[in-house]
């Protein structure tokens, strides 16, 4: 088996990729497959990792149902990289360097060093950049707050381990349900979340990305990119 990963900075998978759980239909015949949003398989939830296991031995089966067929796993970015701090993602599945996630990279990165130059210098944000400051003033005027404790832990959550419902939430971060509802009822307020089609999981919008993660690193020390620079 040849197994590799492909990274996207949002959360919505490529059109060719299907999820992990239409395996069962794929056509057997073809040479490759490619399973959406593989980083949910990788997260802790109440009956600990059985979801991990399960795709692991998915996988098995799939490989003795096919002999050298190439499997491709979407992986949201930040995701990737936390998890490649982790548990040594790239191990097992290592990243293919042509990917949407690279293609984006630089533009991605020019924008977290205007956001810098912005706050150290009092340099303007070129909109050209895809930036603005008042989009970004309005999302620190949440985030950036000395007593946003929780919502920085909520917008973090979000960021490395990708959608996830309220109740994943609340089993994650163990915050009070009304607190987090409340959170994410500002986070949708100000445009930073929305719902993903498939599930209803709220996610991090992609334009807000820049902003929410320039925030999360400046006030929190979270930097998952930094392990993909490597």
């Amino acid at each position: 088996m040849k197994s590799f990963s492909l990274l996207t900075l949002d959360w919505n998978p490529p059109k060719e990729s299907i999820p992990f759980s239409s395996h069962a239909s794929h056509d057997t015949q073809s040479d490759s497959v490619y399973f959406s949003n593989c980083e949910g398989y990788f997260q802790r939830r109440p009956d600990g990792y059985a979801s991990l296991r399960d795709f692991r031995k998915r996988l098995d089966e799939l490989v003795d149902e096919k002999q050298g067929i190439k499997i491709r796993c979407h992986f949201n970015a930040f995701a990737y990289a936390f998890l490649v701090g982790t548990k040594n993602l790239d191990f097992h599945f290592p990243e293919k360097r042509e990917n949407p996630f690279r293609t984006e990279e630089a533009t991605f990165r020019n924008q977290l060093r205007q956001l810098e130059r912005f706050e150290q210098l009092g340099e303007p944000l070129p909109k050209p950049a895809g930036i603005d400051a008042e989009r970004y003033l309005e999302i620190r005027s949440l985030l950036g707050r000395t007593t946003a404790r929780d919502e920085r832990w909520v917008a973090a959550e979000l960021l490395v381990s990708g959608p996830a419902s309220l109740e994943e939430l609340h089993d994650t971060l163990g915050s009070n349900k009304g607190l987090l509802a409340g959170i994410l009822r500002s986070f949708a307020g100000l445009r930073i979340t929305e719902s993903r089609d498939d599930d209803q999981r709220t996610m991090i919008r992609r334009e807000a990305l820049p902003y929410v993660y320039f925030l999360v690193r400046e006030t929190m020390g979270v930097d998952p990119l930094e392990i993909l620079a490597r």
